[in-house]
């Protein structure tokens, strides 16, 4: 993803979200379907809110690391 909201055409399952971007976090779902959304420690608290609130109501995996620390992938 770019800064004007290109997203890559291939399939992405994971999204890794760092130093706040400003996402429309619908939309980004709606475009590549991610499995899974990981928001580093370097967010601001508010984005994650709203982040988390986003994925709970898609049905989406969300995994904040400042929360449940590291995530890993298997």
């Amino acid at each position: 993803m770019d800064s004007l909201g290109v997203y890559p055409s291939e399939k992405i399952d994971i999204i890794l979200l760092t130093n706040s971007p400003k996402v429309h976090l619908d939309r980004l779902i709606d475009s590549i379907q991610p499995i899974q959304i990981v928001a580093d420690g370097s967010n601001y608290k508010t984005y994650v809110k709203r982040w988390d609130t986003t994925c709970t109501k898609r049905n989406i995996p969300f995994h904040y690391t400042g929360k449940k620390g590291a995530y890993i992938f298997e």
